[in-house]
C-alpha cells in the first residue's frame, strides 16, 4: 500500500481540478487550453505584424521624396504585407475547416476546452 507523502501543485494550472490516478484527461484539457491560447495569440500577433509592416511600407513610400529605389523598396514591403495577410487568412481558414471537420471543435475559440470537460 502506497501513500502520498507530498503533493506538488503547478501554479500555472491552479484552476484545473485535482485528480486521482493517471487517466490523462486533465492533462489533455491543459494541453487543449494552452494550444487554443497559443493559436489565438499567434493569429492576433500575425495580424498586428501585418498592419505594422503595411504602415511602415506606406510611411517609407511617403517619405521617399521621389527616389526610385526607396519607392521600390516601399512597394515591395507593402506587397509582402499583403502576402502575409493572405497567408494569415489562409491559415485561419484552414484551422476553421480542420477543427470542425476532423475534431468537431472550433480551434480558434478557447471555449472548446470546457466542452471537452463535460
Amino acid at each position: 500500500m502506497s501513500s502520498l507523502l507530498a503533493q506538488i501543485t503547478n501554479p500555472a494550472v491552479a484552476d484545473m481540478p485535482a485528480f486521482e490516478g493517471n487517466s490523462g484527461a486533465t492533462g489533455a484539457l491543459i494541453l487543449g487550453k494552452y494550444l487554443a491560447i497559443s493559436i489565438t495569440t499567434a493569429v492576433a500577433l500575425g495580424g498586428l505584424a501585418v498592419l505594422v509592416y503595411f504602415l511602415l511600407g506606406a510611411i517609407n513610400w511617403v517619405t521617399a521624396g521621389g527616389d526610385k529605389s526607396k519607392i521600390e523598396k516601399a512597394q515591395q514591403r507593402i506587397i509582402q504585407a499583403f502576402i502575409g495577410f493572405a497567408l494569415l487568412i489562409f491559415g485561419v481558414a484552414i484551422l476553421g475547416f480542420v477543427g470542425p471537420t476532423f475534431f468537431g471543435l472550433d480551434l480558434l475559440k478557447i471555449d472548446f476546452v470546457n466542452q471537452l470537460a463535460k
